[in-house]
């Protein structure tokens, strides 16, 4: 009976990040692309051990500052290095899909 409990836990777990990411894609999909004024408030690296490889994965993500509030975009590791914190420059993106950042007469795109 246990073991029954835990696959059912474990089925509802994954559904429900499946369906999270779903949601977040259609979001995307849904949302115009629009260029607006930002600042980079904060870089986030987040790491984990994925338990099915066994290797250390990496998630690294830029919060920007809009004037409607705040937007996480997980960008890769190019684009992570190139945007310092602290800096004020156009953000183009479609819901959370980073597109480009120019700042300081520089542009950073995907």
């Amino acid at each position: 009976m246990p073991g029954v409990l835990f696959l059912i836990l474990f089925l509802g777990i994954a559904g429900w990040i499946v369906g999270k990411g779903v949601s977040q894609f259609v979001s995307n999909e849904r949302s115009p692309e629009r260029a607006e004024p930002v600042a980079v408030v904060r870089k986030i690296e987040d790491c984990w051990l994925d338990p099915g490889t066994n290797v250390m994965q990496t998630t690294l993500m830029i919060v920007f500052d809009l004037e409607t509030g705040e937007i996480r975009c997980t960008v890769p590791a190019r684009i992570y290095r190139e945007i310092p914190e602290g800096v004020c420059g156009t953000l183009t993106h479609q819901g959370t899909r980073f597109r480009q950042f120019d700042f300081d007469g520089r542009t950073v795109s995907k």
